[in-house]
Parts: structure tokens; C-alpha cells; sequence
């Protein structure tokens, strides 16, 4: 029984030799898209890693992955970047690649532009730069090749040709069964042919522990000098020499870096000490290590049998997994003289400081451990079993009631403590160098885990189910007086209250509060809240370290609080370091400060160390490496990428894909873009490494990107210029037909305006005219009618004066006839003989039908022209028959006018129808009238 008891102690009071390993990346075969194995590792001056993979070249620029397929489709074994152009071998070839215009790499083959005649099945396993040269090594020759003259020099090797390196002696090449050759003059040299370097495979040539030493496949390392070749003397050789190893990589620090066939890496000290091994159990992905790299930034490039991984050996962070789970979750740390203790809810472990000694377990502290604090020389560890005081590697019961938070100095009283419970607060005195209970503080029973003194009598505390309690004490500090809940703050799951300097803060997910004295309540503080803000709120614990510093932990960040000297306020700074590496448990975060920069905090999975002097200050320059513009709904097409871009207004949807060479597992870079000419402010922060914009009207626009990592922004902010056209209707020569067809449409428009007013104007014109022409006919017709009228009445007029002429004519006649007539009678006729002639004369008297016929014309115009038209051959008797029968007079009337009998007027009638042949049954009288 005792025996198992030892057995189990043994297994769980010693947790393995702690190993504190650096962030590693893991990049499987499906994310960057190629074959499970890499051969040989690259980084080219812009930041971008590049691997020789079975598929062909492959590179990540920190954003993004893409596979050149090999030139032959074969496999690609070397690889080698010069500044931006990259070199590469596979089977019966090597070349380099240049970067187009598009951000493309295209491929140049030498081996054919030297016209080198090759071996049969010849493959191009390393590739190294020497100066101007650049040496191909295949398992058959070593092609060296001077870009300045274009010539090439081929080494022979008589046997397989396992490697060439390059080291700070020189340039040396291995071939089996021959030995260790150095490069002297362009020939190679033998140096070296101990039976070893004849059987075995030198993986690596490597300056370590102030000697030349040569790691072997399978026999670990033989220090090398001109004598001869003797195993390396440390230690740790015994254990490398059990291992297979395929690959070597010096480091820039002195350190090594040793790639095994089935166990991983060994990362070795400058002096040759193990500083930690790396397999699939601590992060790695595989444990075969085919290819090694260090990168610019210090980060470790291993080329996997099944994958790409990235250790981040410089990074601020080293985590430690408790791989077996009995360390448990660590809810407290301390450091203390030589000892780091860890308080898990497995109990409480520690380790030393100065050894490689595994972590042990406290004997007696198994279960729940709370909280690890240090009261002056004390140490204090609040355990679900009670209170413990920690001395050392032991640790000894204070109290063994039910649940012990933590202990808080009394003000003004000596070696005397405030204890806080599960059930409330409790007293401690020292008596002889030793703790012990004295008194339960009455009156008051709720779980006390957060407690500040704000004057000796009066304490604050917080529950976070409950609020927080304002308490007053009894002078003997034996009972609680009476208590109120602050109603200035609310209560908050994992809210803290925590005394730093001369205030008491309390933080909930509702901001950061400090206790205003004077009024008795809490105060919001806006800007320690604001590191709350944008939903970074995990958990209110506050943490003060020995530097004076306040530690909070946010959902992205270790948020440090620290006093201003200058304004006595707070000033804020924050390291990038997400939950998902923090991975503590909520409500008990925790952290220590192991030394200098380095501080320890605790985990779910056992504890990390941060080094703050290894958070970077400075971030990679930010690169727009691709651009693609499209049509609508068609595929996008790369462009130019390194001057102005004009593109055609139906290419209006623009993406961008932009990136900073950062392999930080942790500290993961952020951008921000603007396009100017479109947005006026510049986009969120966000991990996204490209942009795309759509629908963009035409116009002139630039984008800009920056990048910021650990919220250090990068100095430089990378811009691309282009120029969306205008569509072709609104071209420049499309604005100038435009220009010309509206001055034409507006000329043509004034012509038809000016013809229209014209038009419009003549027609007013006209209707003026006519309707003044209307006036002037219609006072002409007036005028007329008024003549006419006047006409009228003149002829009426006439016609009264000649029928009164013509009556009056009828009437002389008539009384000269009769007065002839009795004249007659009278017997002497001689005597009346001039009467009657002078009678006669009166009644022919021609100038009275003149002065009728002059009448009768003015009466009747066109009588007499009509009659002599008509019937030219009338006499001027006839024409005075006419007359009378026009004026519708009787024989009778017309008898005295003619001085005629009636009989003799009816012959007349007679005649004068035969001469104008008129029927009988024509009226004469009519037919003047009508005529």
C-alpha cells in the first residue's frame, strides 16, 4: 500500500521537467494548398516565405497562400530567395522567379538557357548564394553559377553528394564514401575523410560552444579541427546521438536549431544546452522536420512531412501545457524569492526559478486553491480547506474553516489581518511568528472574496450575486455595526473590487468605478472604461503587480494600468494577446512578475510566460500585392499593379488584396483602408486583408491601406492610384459632339424660335393687315354704302328730275298740241303760221332731249353703251324710243315726246322689234328694263 502511495505521489507531485514552449503556427497541406512535404524554406525582401513543395513553389506573404506549379510538374526540392527574385531546382532543372507586373511570379529556366547537358534523373536539392555566386546542388554536381558573366562552373562528385553548406569557415560539401570537401578557387578540396563523415550523412556544419561541429544522420555531433574529428563532449550529446536527424539550421543568435526524423526539433543554446524539444505533444504538427528556416523577425520555419509550421521563438509569449491535466487551472500565481508558486484547483505546486526541476505539489494543499498572496514577509494561500501559510516548499494551516479568500492588513493595527470567507470576515493575529484565528466578525455572514478598507472602520465589499456593501466595524474589530448596498454601482458576474493607491476601484461589464469618499458612492470613470468597450469585456478582475501596475484582461488584449506623474490619473497601455492564448478561467485571472520583463500568468492548461521587452514596436511595412478589376457579373482579371491604373467605366468593380508579412501566432496584424474620392473616413481595424469595391462611378480615386500590430501602426501607408473612365457617352469626345449638338440643337432651336416669333410676328402682322385691310373695307364699304346711298339718292334724285323733265316735256307737249291744235282752227293762217311754227320748234327742240339724254346717262350709266354694244345699228330715234320704253312709258306718254301720233309710236314699236328681233311675245318695255 505504501508502495502505491509513493508510486502515485511520484507521478503527481512531479509533473515532468517543465518545458515552456514558444507559440507555434500550423499550416496543414489543405489551407495553403499543395503536397503534405516540404523540402527547402525562403524568405525574399519583401517579408513573403516561400517553400519547395512536391506540387511546385509555394508562397505565403502573411495573408495569403498560393502554389506556382513547378515548371516540369515535378517536384520542387530547393528553394532560395536573392532580394525579389527567387531560385528554385527540381528534376533535371533549376531557374529563378521574377515577379511581373500583375504581383505574378513567372519562371526562367538557366539550366536551359546555359544549355547544360544533365544526369540522367538529376534532382536539385539545396540551393545556397555565396557572394556573386549562386551554387545548385544536385546528389551528382555542385553547378556554380556567376549571374555577372552568365558562365556556369560544374563540380563532379564521385559519390552521392549529400549536402553543401555555407559557414562561417567557408563553403564545404559532403559526398559518401569520400568525406568533407571545402570549396577552394571554384574546385573542391578534400579535408576531411574520417571513416564517420565516409558512412555517415553530415546533416549540418554548425558553430557552437565555441567549437566546429558537425552533426552526423545518426551519431549525433563530432567536433571537427585540421587534426582530426572527435565526438562533442557535452552532455547532451548522448542524448542527441540517439536521434535521426535530417536537417540543421544556425541561428543568427548562436543558437541551433536541429530538425529530427521522428522526434520533432531541438532548439540548443549558443553553449549547446537543450533549451527545449518541440514535438506533436507540445504544438507541432508533425514530427518529422524535412527543411529549416529563421525568418527576419527570429520566427522558425519548419518544412514538414505533413505541413508548414512556424515557431515563434521571439515571441512575448511561452506556454506551458500541462499535458497530463494534473496541474490543472491555474487561479493563482506568486513569485517569491526563488520560488514560483502556482495555486490550481488541484492544489498548490511550485517550482524553483533556477532549475530544471519539474513542478511539485505542496504536501497537504490538494483541492481548490483561491488565491496566493504576500503580506510582508508572509505568504498566504486562500484554499476551499482554509487558509495555509505558505513557508518555502510547506505550507501550514491557519484555519480549517470551510473556504478562505483572502486576508487584508487592518490600518494602524500591527500584526493583525482581516480575513475574508465563505461566510463572512474574521479576524487574525500574530502571536510568536505564528497566525492565528481570533475572532468572527459578527453580524455579517455573506461570502467575502473582494474587500477594501476605506479607514480602519470601514470596509467595502463586493458580491457579485449581491452588490456592493458598505460596512461599519467595532473599534475591536469584533463584530459589524451595520451594513448598507451602494446603490451607485450594480452588481455584475466576475465584477471586482480591488484598493490601488489611494482609491477603491470596482469593475463590472457596466465600466470601471472609483469610490468617491466624499460623497459615499461610486463614480464612473470614462476613460478606464473605455477599455470595455467594442464588447472586449470578459471578466471585471483587476490584478496589482510589485511594479506598481494595475492588470486587467480583456476579450484581445493584458490591459496595463499605471498612475500618471504628471496629472495624478491613469494611464492605459495594452498588449495584443487574444482569450483563445490567454484561455484563463473567467473571474480568476491572474498574473505575477517572474523578473525584469517577464511575468507568469495563469492558464485553464497550466501558465504562460510574457515577455513585454519581446512585444514588437515596430510593424512590417504593408504591401498591396494583388489588384483585379471586373465587368459586371464576369471574372475578375488582374492588373497592373505599380503604376496609375485608367480602366474603362464598365470595369467599375475593384478589388485589393493587401497584406504585412507578420507570422505572430498571437499578435495578429489588423488594416485599415480608405478609398479617397469614395469614402471620406477610414474603415474599422479588422484582420481582413483585402477589399473590394463595386458600382464605383466614374472619377479619379486612390486607395490606401495601413496595418497595426499590438496597436503599433505601421509608419508607411501603401497606396494605389487609378482612374475609372467615364462611359463612352460621356467621353471626352462624346462631350464635345455633345457640345457641338447642343449648340447645334440650341442654334437650330433659336433659328426655329426666331422663325417661329417670324412667323409669329408676320402672322400678327398679317392678321393686322387683314384686319386693318377688314377696316379699310369695311369704311370702303361703308364709304361705298355711303356713296352708293348718295348715288342713290342722286339718281332717285334724277329720276324724280327727269320724269318731272319727262312729265313736264309730256305736259308742254301736250299743252303745245293742244294750243296747235286750236290754233288750227282759227281761219287766218297766215297769221298764226309763225306760231305754229315756233311751236313746233319748241317741241322739237333738240336741246331738250339733250338735256334728257344727258340726265338719263347720269341716271342710267351704262344704258346706252350696253344698247349700242348690243344693237349697233339703232338709230339715234331708235335710241330715243328706247329711252322712253327703259322708262316704261305708255304710245300715248310717248307720242308728244316724239311729236307723234300714238299710231304712229306703235309703228315705231313695230319697227323697232323687227330690228332687234325680238319675238312678239317679248315686252318690249321688259327688255329695256332688264337689259
Amino acid at each position: 500500500m505504501r508502495l502505491l502511495f509513493s508510486l502515485f505521489y511520484c507521478c503527481f507531485c512531479f509533473l515532468g521537467i517543465s518545458q515552456e514552449l514558444p507559440p507555434v503556427l500550423n499550416f496543414p497541406p489543405d489551407l495553403y494548398g499543395a503536397d503534405n512535404q516540404n523540402w527547402m524554406l525562403t524568405q525574399s525582401e519583401s517579408g513573403s516565405i516561400y517553400a519547395a513543395n512536391n506540387k511546385g513553389l509555394v508562397e505565403f506573404n502573411g495573408s495569403q497562400w498560393t502554389l506556382y506549379p513547378s515548371p516540369n510538374e515535378t517536384i520542387i526540392r530547393s528553394v532560395l530567395a536573392d532580394g525579389s527574385r527567387v531560385y528554385s531546382g527540381h528534376y533535371m532543372g533549376f531557374g529563378f522567379w521574377n515577379r511581373n507586373q500583375y504581383g505574378n511570379l513567372e519562371y526562367s529556366s538557366l539550366s536551359d538557357t546555359l544549355d547544360i547537358e544533365m544526369i540522367e534523373d538529376e534532382h536539385f536539392w539545396n540551393i545556397i548564394k555565396v557572394e556573386e555566386y549562386v551554387l545548385f546542388q544536385s546528389l551528382d554536381r555542385i553547378y556554380i553559377w556567376d549571374e555577372a558573366s552568365m558562365n556556369v562552373n560544374i563540380i563532379e562528385a564521385n559519390g552521392v553528394l549529400t549536402n553543401v553548406f555555407d559557414t562561417s569557415l567557408g563553403v564545404f560539401y559532403h559526398v559518401l564514401n569520400e568525406g568533407l570537401f571545402k570549396l577552394e578557387n571554384g574546385q573542391g578540396v578534400l579535408v576531411n575523410n574520417d571513416i564517420v563523415f565516409q558512412e555517415n550523412r553530415i546533416i549540418g556544419l554548425l558553430d557552437m560552444d565555441n567549437k566546429f561541429l558537425a552533426l552526423t544522420e545518426r551519431q549525433g555531433f563530432y567536433e571537427i579541427s585540421e587534426e582530426e574529428i572527435i565526438p562533442w563532449g557535452r552532455q547532451e550529446n548522448q542524448e542527441l546521438s540517439l536521434k535521426r536527424w535530417y536537417s540543421a539550421l544556425q541561428l543568427a543568435n548562436g543558437g541551433v536549431i536541429l530538425g529530427s526524423v521522428s522526434s520533432g526539433i531541438y532548439h540548443l543554446g549558443p553553449q549547446g544546452n537543450i533549451v527545449y524539444q518541440l514535438d506533436r505533444t507540445g504544438g507541432l504538427a508533425n514530427n518529422t522536420a524535412l527543411a529549416l528556416f529563421e525568418d527576419r523577425d527570429a520566427n522558425i520555419w519548419v518544412g514538414l512531412d505533413n505541413g508548414i509550421d512556424c515557431i515563434n521563438i521571439e515571441a512575448p509569449f511561452r506556454n506551458f501545457i500541462d499535458q497530463d491535466g494534473n496541474l490543472g487551472t491555474t487561479y493563482a500565481t506568486l513569485v517569491s524569492g526563488n520560488y514560483l508558486y502556482l495555486g490550481t484547483n488541484q492544489g498548490l505546486f511550485y517550482r524553483m526559478l533556477d532549475s530544471k526541476e519539474p513542478i511539485k505539489l505542496i504536501p497537504g494543499t490538494s483541492g481548490q486553491v483561491w488565491k496566493l498572496q504576500q503580506v510582508g514577509d508572509d505568504i498566504f494561500c486562500g484554499h476551499d480547506l482554509g487558509l495555509f501559510q505558505v513557508i518555502e516548499d510547506q505550507a501550514v494551516p491557519i484555519t480549517t474553516l470551510s473556504g478562505a479568500w483572502n486576508v487584508k492588513e487592518i490600518p494602524g493595527r500591527e500584526k493583525e489581518l482581516v480575513l475574508g470567507t465563505y461566510n463572512g470576515l474574521y479576524r487574525l493575529t500574530q502571536v510568536d511568528q505564528q497566525w492565528i484565528l481570533a475572532n468572527k466578525m459578527a453580524g455579517f455572514d455573506i461570502s467575502s472574496k473582494y474587500f477594501e478598507f476605506v479607514s480602519p472602520s470601514q470596509i467595502l465589499l463586493s458580491h457579485e450575486y449581491k452588490g456592493v456593501y458598505r460596512l461599519n466595524l467595532s473599534e475591536e474589530y469584533d463584530q459589524i455595526l451595520n451594513f448598507e448596498r451602494l446603490t451607485s454601482v450594480d452588481k455584475s458576474a466576475n465584477s471586482c473590487l480591488v484598493g490601488f493607491g489611494n482609491d477603491v476601484i470596482y469593475a463590472s461589464r457596466y465600466g470601471i468605478f472609483l469610490y468617491d469618499k466624499n460623497s459615499g458612492d461610486f463614480i464612473k470613470d470614462d476613460d478606464l472604461s473605455s477599455i470595455f468597450a467594442d464588447e472586449q469585456y470578459i471578466s471585471g478582475s483587476l490584478v496589482p503587480d510589485v511594479n506598481g501596475n494595475l492588470w486587467s484582461f480583456t476579450k484581445d488584449y493584458f490591459i496595463t494600468i499605471s498612475s500618471s506623474q504628471m496629472d495624478g490619473g491613469y494611464t492605459i497601455s495594452k498588449i495584443s494577446a487574444p482569450q483563445s492564448l490567454r484561455n484563463e478561467m473567467e473571474g480568476y485571472e491572474n498574473i505575477a512578475l517572474l523578473s525584469g520583463t517577464e511575468y507568469v500568468v495563469g492558464t485553464s492548461t497550466g501558465y504562460l510566460i510574457m515577455d513585454t521587452a519581446h512585444v514588437p514596436k515596430t510593424v512590417e511595412a504593408v504591401n498591396i500585392h494583388a489588384i483585379n478589376i471586373k465587368e459586371l457579373d464576369k471574372e475578375f482579371a488582374a492588373v497592373v499593379i505599380d503604376s496609375l491604373g485608367v480602366f474603362k467605366s464598365k470595369f467599375n468593380n475593384i478589388s485589393f488584396d493587401f497584406n504585412t508579412p507578420n507570422y505572430q501566432k498571437f499578435l495578429k496584424a489588423q488594416y485599415q483602408y480608405r478609398l479617397d474620392g469614395w469614402q471620406d473616413n477610414w474603415s474599422p481595424w479588422s484582420e481582413e486583408s483585402g477589399a473590394t469595391f463595386e458600382n464605383l462611378p466614374s472619377g479619379r480615386y486612390t486607395f490606401m491601406v495601413k496595418s497595426r500590430i499590438n496597436n503599433q501602426v505601421s509608419e508607411d501607408v501603401a497606396s494605389y492610384e487609378f482612374i475609372i473612365q467615364d462611359h463612352w457617352f460621356r467621353s471626352p469626345m462624346a462631350l464635345t459632339i455633345y457640345a457641338l449638338l447642343m449648340i447645334g440643337i440650341l442654334v437650330g432651336i433659336n433659328l426655329l424660335y426666331r422663325r417661329y416669333y417670324q412667323l409669329q410676328r408676320q402672322r400678327i402682322v398679317n392678321r393686322t393687315q387683314r384686319e386693318l385691310k377688314l377696316q379699310e373695307l369695311a369704311s370702303q364699304q361703308q364709304i361705298m354704302e355711303l356713296t352708293n346711298e348718295k348715288l342713290q339718292n342722286d339718281i332717285e334724285s334724277r329720276n324724280r328730275e327727269l320724269a318731272m323733265s319727262t312729265m313736264n316735256m309730256i305736259s308742254k307737249n301736250n299743252a303745245l298740241n293742244t294750243i296747235k291744235n286750236e290754233l288750227f282752227k282759227i281761219k287766218s293762217l297766215e297769221e298764226i303760221t309763225p306760231v305754229i311754227q315756233h311751236i313746233d320748234n319748241t317741241i322739237s327742240n333738240e336741246d331738250d332731249w339733250k338735256m334728257f339724254e344727258e340726265a338719263f346717262n347720269y341716271a342710267d350709266t351704262n344704258f346706252f353703251k350696253k344698247l349700242k354694244d348690243k344693237h349697233p345699228d339703232l338709230t339715234p330715234n331708235d335710241l330715243r324710243l328706247c329711252v322712253y320704253l327703259r322708262l316704261n312709258l305708255s304710245s300715248k306718254e310717248i307720242a308728244p315726246l316724239l311729236n307723234i301720233s300714238p299710231r304712229s309710236v306703235e309703228i315705231k314699236r313695230y319697227r323697232l322689234r323687227k330690228k332687234l328681233n325680238l319675238d312678239s311675245k317679248v315686252n318690249l318695255n321688259e327688255y329695256f328694263i332688264d337689259l
